[in-house]
C-alpha cells in the first residue's frame, strides 16, 4: 500500500513539474513573440500613430516601399503645414490605416496634382477616421483624405468623417 501511495505520489509530482515546465516555455514563447515585434507596434505588428513624428515615420515607410505597411492611431493627431503625404506613383498605399475613432487635424498647401492626405491609394483600407482641416491649392484634383486612386484594386473608405475645406485659385 505504501508503495501505490509512494508511486502516485511520484506521478502527482511528476505531472505537476510538466505543467510547470510547459507553462513556463508558454511564458517564454509569448515573451519571445512580443520582443520580436518591431517597437512602435501593436500585438498584430500595426504601426501604431499617436504624434505627427509617428506619422512621418509611417509616411517615410510607406513612400520607400512598405506600402502594404497597416498602421492604427492610438491618439489624436495634429499634422504640422508640411507632413509627409502617404502614397506615391511608386508605391500607393495598399495596406490598412485604422483611425481608431480618433482624428487627424492639418493644415497643408498643395505642391502638385492629385494630392490628398493619402496621396496616391490602390486596394487600401481607411476605416474609422476623422480628418479635420485644410488644403490650400492651386491645383486641380486635391482631395481632403485621398488624392488618387491608381490601378485596378477598389479601395475601401469606411467610417470616414473628412471635413476640410479646399482653398483653391483654379
Amino acid at each position: 500500500m505504501t508503495e501505490h501511495r509512494t508511486g502516485k505520489s511520484l506521478r502527482t509530482a511528476l505531472a505537476l513539474l510538466l505543467c510547470l515546465i510547459a507553462a513556463a516555455g508558454v511564458l517564454s514563447l509569448s515573451a519571445l513573440a512580443d520582443d520580436q515585434l518591431p517597437a512602435g507596434t501593436d500585438g498584430v505588428g500595426r504601426l501604431i500613430i499617436s504624434s505627427a513624428e509617428n506619422w512621418e515615420t509611417f509616411a517615410a515607410r510607406v513612400n520607400a516601399g512598405e506600402n502594404g505597411l497597416n498602421a492604427i492611431m492610438d491618439a489624436d493627431v495634429v499634422l504640422p503645414s508640411d507632413a509627409t503625404l502617404v502614397g506615391t506613383a511608386e508605391y500607393p498605399y495598399v495596406g490598412d490605416f485604422d483611425g481608431n475613432g480618433h482624428t487627424l487635424t492639418y493644415t497643408l498647401t498643395a505642391d502638385d496634382y492629385r494630392y490628398g492626405l493619402f496621396s496616391r491609394v490602390n486596394g487600401c483600407s481607411i476605416h474609422d477616421l476623422s480628418a479635420v482641416g485644410t488644403v490650400n491649392t492651386a491645383y486641380r484634383l486635391t482631395g481632403g483624405l485621398v488624392g488618387e486612386k491608381l490601378g485596378s484594386n477598389s479601395c475601401n473608405l469606411n467610417r470616414c468623417r473628412v471635413s476640410v475645406t479646399i482653398n483653391s485659385s483654379v
